[in-house]
């Protein structure tokens, strides 16, 4: 089997299949029939046989003074009812217990598989997700819409104005904007990226807990034809991930190309088959033990496949801690050496106000939307499910939580430099009104500002 692209999931046809059905109307038919399909199989070890509406006793082995073993009535089609003894007069007894115990058994091995995450719900976070990486895009050229226009119109107006300190504010402080959300975006798609892998991991798992129900009630109906059961092959697919989780953010951090591309090969997911295979079942109840361990089988399989995915949230936090530490991601982090310099001001007024007025504080206004769009990624509600199905009830909602806040809080810091630098600018275009000369303190002064600006406090996880 081909190696599973996380990125590409709706491309995967199996899960396209899997995630239109209501996993639970499924799964209540499939064990209605295997606990119809049990009892069947119960009848059959007690020599009777399943003929429509009910069971009849086949050993006709009778003495001289035998009298006949009466019927008894067969459960529906949904599973539930019969073991009624049908002719008062003959002998034999009830197996209503019987059956509502064997009915209990069923219900014990698999009810916890039920209620899993709809295909739809994990199918509205994986674009939530993608829709939120694709807003922090600060390529986009001269789109006045997004970031990247508010971006390049502030850079662009300030080189016009032959001004030594804005130069250097659109170089080093504007400048640094770009890169910085180049960073974060590519957090995002790895997001996205491990967001996707879950939702495959569930889909499968919830066909193969469906499968293996089937398998029970095939190995049911086998040993009601033939009062054994030669193999019973329940298939769970490993999800091997764990392997692959260092390459998350490996790519260059300050490539301008296209995020999507660079994401694609930092996740595999190799898909095995794991048979399980028992031999010669002698006793229905055999059947029901083997499918319980099959299912269990399959739920560690998920479980493996989150822990990982939980550990790729963890690296893709770190790897920003290494990017802020190195400076990636602050504005406001700035060198202060400079050579002094002033120089007559020959400015366009109009044009350096329309740069602090509308658009720095558009560009972070723009960022401030971009922040809220994490909050329609609603995985802790899309991805719930039993305590203990996977990696808990929520999954690895806690880490990705904690990740999504880290890249929220760097996009509002970046917002924050913004607000910095316009405000800088704002007292520069007073105080160059007042001098008429464009100097190194001038410089410092924007610089100040920016810091003054820059609260936001971003809880990076520590690189050791």
């Amino acid at each position: 089997m081909s190696a599973y692209n996380p990125f590409l999931p709706y491309d995967d046809s199996r899960d396209a299949d899997e995630s239109t059905k209501d996993h639970t109307v499924e799964f209540d038919k499939l064990v209605q029939k295997l606990k119809r399909a049990y009892c069947d199989a119960y009848m059959t070890a007690l020599k009777y046989s399943a003929v429509g509406d009910r069971y009849i006793f086949l050993d006709f082995n009778y003495g001289p003074h035998s009298a006949k073993i009466s019927d008894v009535s067969r459960p529906s089609a949904t599973g539930e009812g019969g073991g009624v003894k049908l002719e008062p007069e003959c002998m034999g007894g009830d197996y209503i217990e019987k059956f509502n115990a064997l009915r209990a058994e069923v219900d014990q091995t698999v009810k916890r598989y039920r209620d899993l995450p709809s295909g739809s719900s994990m199918h509205d976070t994986c674009s939530n997700c993608d829709s939120w990486a694709r807003a922090l895009s600060p390529h986009e050229e001269d789109n006045f819409e997004t970031v990247a226009g508010w971006i390049e119109a502030t850079k662009s107006t300030l080189k016009d104005q032959h001004s030594s300190t804005l130069d250097r504010v659109a170089i080093e402080m504007v400048g640094k904007i770009q890169p910085a959300l180049s960073i974060l975006q590519q957090a995002t798609f790895a997001l996205t990226s491990l967001i996707s892998t879950n939702r495959h991991a569930i889909l499968t798992a919830r066909r193969e807990i469906r499968d293996a129900i089937t398998v029970a009630t095939n190995a049911c109906n086998d040993y009601t034809k033939y009062r054994i059961v030669l193999a019973m092959e329940i298939a769970s697919t490993a999800l091997n991930i764990g392997a692959k989780i260092e390459n998350i953010m490996k790519g260059d951090l300050g490539e301008i190309a296209n995020s999507i591309d660079m994401v694609s090969g930092w996740l595999t997911v190799d898909e095995e088959i794991d048979w399980l295979s028992y031999y010669a079942i002698i006793t229905p109840s055999a059947i029901i033990s083997k499918l319980g361990k099959g299912l269990k089988k399959i739920n560690k399989n998920l479980t493996n496949a989150e822990r990982d995915i939980n550990d790729g949230f963890k690296t893709i936090s770190l790897q920003l801690s290494r990017c802020e530490e190195q400076g990636q991601l602050r504005i406001d982090q700035q060198d202060h050496r400079v050579i002094p310099y002033s120089n007559p001001i020959n400015f366009d007024w109009l044009q350096l106000k329309r740069v602090y007025t509308d658009h720095l504080p558009q560009t972070a206004l723009t960022l401030r939307d971009v922040k809220a769009k994490a909050y329609s990624i609603h995985y802790s509600t899309a991805f719930a499910r039993s305590s203990s199905i996977g990696f808990g009830a929520l999954g690895a909602w806690s880490e990705l939580r904690d990740t999504i806040y880290l890249i929220q809080d760097c996009i509002e810091r970046v917002a924050e430099s913004c607000d910095g630098i316009a405000r800088g600018l704002r007292d520069f275009e007073q105080d160059m009104k007042a001098t008429e000369t464009d100097s190194t303190n001038s410089l410092y002064k924007i610089r100040t500002s920016l810091e003054k600006y820059t609260t936001t406090s971003p809880k990076f996880p520590p690189v050791h």
